[in-house]
């Protein structure tokens, strides 16, 4: 796991191909293929490389603009959706979370497999 530096470092590639772009959906495909690109200390962790790529689209828009709000909710969904499976997996008896309207929900993980060439 990459130290707090390196994510920063890789987020700030984010942020500045973040910039250049309109849309919240460009962005954050733009931050994403950023720090795929340069990523500095050749990162190997796919979970640390999309966090820097949307911690790259926080540092632009602002955690408390619309557009913050709308990434923030959605990556509470896959926190809470990762937690539910991890509980899940380890035998532990969980409810499902509550979500919010699919519709309000950002695809942030096709995103990330559509920029990584996953999704071909």
């Amino acid at each position: 796991m990459p130290n707090d530096a390196v994510l920063m470092i890789n987020s700030d590639f984010g942020r500045r191909a973040s910039e250049r772009v309109d849309g919240l959906e460009n962005k954050v495909k733009a931050s994403m293929k950023a720090v795929l690109d340069e990523n500095w200390l050749v990162v190997n962790d796919d979970d640390a490389l999309f966090r820097a790529g949307l911690g790259g689209v926080l540092l632009d828009v602002g955690q408390d603009s619309e557009d913050g709000q709308k990434l923030t909710a959605s990556i509470d969904v896959l926190k809470k959706f990762g937690s539910f499976l991890s509980a899940s997996s380890a035998g532990l008896s969980v409810e499902f979370p509550e979500m919010p309207d699919p519709e309000t929900i950002l695809p942030l993980m096709g995103w990330w497999r559509e920029i990584k060439g996953d999704g071909k």
